[in-house]
């Protein structure tokens, strides 16, 4: 893969000059190796608007803003922490009329076609045990009391999860609903894909393969896992994600032109991608009602170990998935597009 060909391109536009193309070609020698794909996708991502492009450049901790951060990566964090988790009198930069191109029209939507969520749980306690309410549920449903955020550790996840196993479907549901009520009006928006593609991924206990299919390479071997199924209705609005809504997430593969919904990247060469969409998520009894009511558990490692390799395999990983992506639609527009990125083989 030709790493600077897309340096002179960002959001599929060509450029000559631009606040940010220093920083994403920064973000090559950075000791993370997800930044290196991140810079790629940001220069490939055609799905972002010359309108939501103004709306980021407004953005005043962004590259070329009046108080930038020190580098693209943690701007991004910020990004998503202030301007993608917020309350909803201010509504998320996705919700924009900057990026209502990708808004997906709900006569394209089955609601015989229920979407599916995935979540890790400790990645939601660490968010959510500030409150003493969920504390004290978790407490009563399996009897075992959270310490502070803070300090959780994979023996207290492993109580807990084991605990809710043996509380039942009910309990699972509670925890969930209450869970999203301590998280509050500025939680994440949900990445969702649709049942049918990924349910026999969650028919047991090891859900290793949901995670690899839906390409969530943050999580870990061992991790606990919530679900979620529900009606596209119940959702509200869903949005095809851009580069914006994964802000530093480098496992995200930006979908190709033509395509109304995005694709996720698999972590494991032989998965097929299915389609995925972002909304805001669920809340109180919503939440409590669309739980699958069951968790699942991450049972084998998500990625390879990050050894001297391991930049050589991601790379390697999103050739395959490009690869996969010209097979599949076999258009001429997406051919044109990988190799103008120098992501054909």
């Amino acid at each position: 893969m030709n790493d600077l060909a897309t340096y002179k391109y960002l959001f599929d536009r060509q450029r000559t000059h631009h606040p940010w193309l220093d920083a994403l070609g920064d973000l090559v020698n950075s000791p993370y190796t997800e930044n290196r794909a991140l810079s790629v996708n940001w220069g490939i991502d055609h799905r972002v608007t010359r309108g939501r492009e103004e709306d980021l450049l407004s953005v005043e901790f962004f590259p070329g803003g009046t108080r930038p951060e020190a580098d693209f990566a943690r701007a991004l964090r910020r990004y998503f922490e202030t301007r993608l988790c917020v309350a909803p009198s201010t509504p998320p930069d996705y919700a924009a009329g900057s990026n209502l191109v990708n808004r997906i029209a709900a006569d394209t939507v089955s609601p015989n076609h229920p979407l599916v969520h995935l979540a890790s749980m400790g990645a939601l306690f660490r968010r959510a045990l500030s409150s003493f309410d969920l504390r004290d549920l978790i407490f009563d449903l399996v009897g075992v009391l959270p310490p502070d955020p803070e300090d959780l550790t994979p023996g207290d996840l492993d109580r807990i999860g084991d605990g809710l196993g043996s509380a039942g479907e009910e309990a699972i549901g509670e925890l969930a609903g209450a869970i999203s009520d301590a998280l509050g009006m500025s939680e994440p928006h949900w990445w969702a894909a649709f049942s049918y593609e990924v349910d026999d991924y969650l028919s047991g206990e090891d859900w290793t393969d949901a995670v690899r299919v839906l390409g969530l390479g943050h999580l870990e071997e061992g991790d606990w896992l919530i679900a979620w199924r529900y009606s596209p209705e119940l959702a509200g609005p869903l949005y095809r994600p851009t580069v914006a809504e994964a802000a530093a997430y480098g496992y995200h593969f930006p979908s190709p032109p033509g395509e109304g919904f995005g694709v996720t990247m698999p972590l494991v060469a032989g998965l097929a991608a299915v389609k995925e969409v972002v909304h805001a998520p669920l809340k109180g009894d919503a939440s409590k009602d669309a739980c699958l009511g069951r968790i699942g558990r991450i049972a084998q490692p998500v990625v390879p170990a990050h050894n001297p390799g391991y930049r050589d395999w991601l790379a390697e990983r999103r050739l395959g998935h490009a690869a996969n992506l010209d097979d599949h639609y076999r258009q001429r527009p997406v051919t044109n597009w990988l190799a103008r990125h120098g992501l054909n083989r």
